[in-house]
């Protein structure tokens, strides 16, 4: 094989899912004509092809959505299966599974490679790399040990490894051993164990100003990889730290979980180094370290310039159309400073209180290869709402959620050239957050005159997400407002903004919303 196939081989991970990826999904689109929902909130057209959508509803409610959604129309809705169902994530498990093999695969060759070992042969080497075109690829950079494609196959490794992780984030919303035990595993191997306990935090706190894993509007991709991985280890240690003195256990025991993870991370790199040698395990670091810069890009892309604004917020007029921009500019920059001050100094106040989560928090995707790559993930604002529902049962519920103007592996290589995304990414984010602010004062006010209309008292609800007790309309155990908020708040992961209730939205639609915006209309927090 010619040295510049060997290269173009050994490095297509990056080509394969930039270029080939991308433009087989906006292809798809376009056939399926799908491609004009995909451009996403901002400017005259996209409302256009929002109310367009909501004129001809194709998809079933979002409450409709976390009971079940492949039902036909009148027959009872197909429940979906618990966190804890073994064969609702079998396929991810499956998946990550045979990631970990064919890396553990390839740096067995590249330690041959870096000995002067005879690698296997070529009857072996087809045998082996038939579980993954990533060992077939690694089998290829290493069998002439040419130590310049070794930097190739760690990109690859790692655009692969950065991948794999939509089938972890799977895994950490589940609840069955077999599934944590993987996830854990896959976690240590690539260091990267903080995301278990950090993503169910960011569920509760995300696109305020306490989620480091949230970009704010304006901040770059180069500040954020690095604030969001070292955010990422300083949160998990202090949560861990936290639930030794909730539960009275020394800090540095066995009961620390970020420091048993940790230290499963450094006997996974000593072991490599001893089995492999130093150049295996080199070669690993640098794969480790790559992949940790691809999910930073990625998860930069998922949340940009999102807000959920302070409940106070709610009580206030819409600004005019011309000052819309400075003031949500101004009020970004008080909420930064107030996040940063209450890290550096936590204040003897109580912690503002902010809206609950809704769709307009999160940036979805509809393109259907990289969904199929991702486990779903890219169905964001709905795994958001409802977080413990299996990726098999995510599916775009209304065309009005905010939603990427290309597919994901593209905005993630634009997000690198901060002016082009900045000139595409921040009016959709503006226009996504009036949105958002409309949507939360109807639903607010919606709950208030639901509530209101009833002559029982309020019965508190204690819900977990935020820890408070917010209260609920009583009345008959039949009311959408009662049922369907605990029916939704069982769906859920944790707690994780998952409790809601349906009110009337625009067009007709059943909108979701969460009980803080009854528990705002009728207590306001003190």
């Amino acid at each position: 094989m010619p040295a510049w196939a060997r290269a173009l081989l050994v490095g297509s991970g990056p080509l394969v899912l930039h270029l080939l990826v991308p433009l087989a999904d906006m292809a798809c689109g376009w056939w399926a004509g799908t491609a004009a929902a995909a451009t996403g909130l901002g400017g005259a057209s996209g409302r256009q092809q929002a109310a367009t959508a909501n004129a001809a509803p194709t998809a079933p409610p979002l409450g409709r959505a976390v009971r079940g959604i492949d039902a036909e129309d009148g027959a009872p809705p197909t429940q979906p299966p618990g966190p804890d169902n073994f064969w609702a994530r079998a396929l991810p498990m499956a998946s990550i599974l045979t990631h970990m093999a064919a890396v553990l695969y390839a740096l067995t060759l590249v330690s041959a490679a870096a000995t002067g070992g005879i690698p296997p042969p070529a009857a072996a080497a087809a045998a082996a790399s038939a579980a993954s075109p990533a060992a077939a690829v690694a089998s290829t950079a290493t069998t002439a040990a040419v130590p310049a494609l070794l930097p190739l196959l760690a990109f690859t490794l790692a655009a692969a490894g950065a991948v794999a992780f939509g089938a972890i984030h799977e895994l950490i919303h589940s609840r069955h051993p077999g599934h944590l035990t993987t996830m854990r595993a896959f976690l240590a191997l690539f260091w990267w164990s903080p995301a278990a306990a950090v993503h169910h935090w960011h569920h509760k706190v995300m696109c305020t100003p306490k989620d480091h894993t949230c970009a704010p509007r304006g901040m770059t991709v180069y500040a954020f990889i690095p604030r969001y991985v070292v955010g990422s280890y300083a949160k998990a240690w202090a949560l861990a730290a936290e639930a030794c003195r909730r539960n009275r256990k020394p800090i540095l025991s066995p009961h620390n979980s970020a420091l048993v993870a940790w230290t499963a991370q450094l006997l996974s790199l000593a072991a490599i180094s001893m089995l492999l040698g130093p150049t295996a395990a080199a070669f690993h670091a640098a794969v480790c370290a790559g992949m940790l810069v691809y999910i930073g890009a990625l998860d930069y892309t998922f949340h940009y310039g999102l807000v959920r604004p302070p409940a106070a917020q709610l009580l206030q007029p819409l600004p005019p159309a011309g000052a819309a921009a400075a003031a949500r500019d101004a009020e970004l920059a008080a909420d930064q400073a107030t996040g940063a001050t209450a890290a550096a100094a936590p204040s003897p106040q109580p912690p503002r209180e902010y809206a609950p989560v809704t769709r307009f928090n999160s940036w979805s995707s509809s393109y259907p290869l990289e969904n199929a790559m991702t486990c779903h993930g890219l169905q964001h604002a709905e795994h958001h709402i409802s977080a413990g529902t299996s990726h098999a049962w995510l599916r775009a519920t209304s065309a009005r959620n905010p939603r990427l103007p290309a597919p994901l592996l593209l905005m993630a290589l634009a997000g690198f050239v901060p002016p082009l995304w900045r000139a595409v990414m921040d009016p959709r984010a503006d226009d996504a957050n009036s949105q958002n602010l409309a949507h939360l004062r109807a639903a607010a006010k919606a709950a208030h005159a639901t509530t209101a209309a009833r002559c029982s008292p309020p019965t508190p609800i204690a819900t977990p997400a935020t820890g408070r007790a917010f209260a609920a309309a009583a009345g008959g155990s039949t009311s959408a407002l009662g049922t369907d908020a605990r029916a939704a708040a069982a769906t859920g992961d944790g707690g994780e903004a998952a409790s809601g209730m349906e009110v009337a939205g625009e067009a007709g639609e059943a909108e979701r919303v969460t009980e803080a915006h009854v528990a705002w209309a009728l207590q306001p927090a003190p």
